[in-house]
């Protein structure tokens, strides 16, 4: 079994894959920590399992159109809430086909 702190997998952000001093999960829980490089925070919106790609994959979009830039403040709050709503329509849609 690798060791997580010097494991570069276990330690990559699943958004934008840099590299974290912490592991984003360790099995059920969160980190509750933030990527400095694309802003997501590990147990908000990606708290529930079935929806963290659809999260993951919104997210990198947003950061990719933000120039690779993290969001802060009022621009964190606004993108997370597009990325949660973007999230379930594309978990709903998923389970429909």
């Amino acid at each position: 079994m690798p060791d997580s702190v010097s494991d570069p997998v276990a330690n990559a952000c699943p958004v934008c894959e840099a590299l974290l001093g912490f592991e984003p999960w360790k099995g059920e829980s969160a980190s509750d920590e933030i990527c400095p490089s694309c802003g997501i925070q590990f147990g908000y919106n990606d708290a529930r399992r079935e929806l963290r790609a659809a999260v993951y994959d919104e997210w990198r979009k947003a950061w990719l159109a933000n120039d690779r830039k993290p969001f802060l403040g009022e621009a964190w709050r606004r993108v997370s809430a597009e990325v949660a709503a973007a999230a379930r329509r594309s978990s709903g849609r998923n389970r429909a086909t």
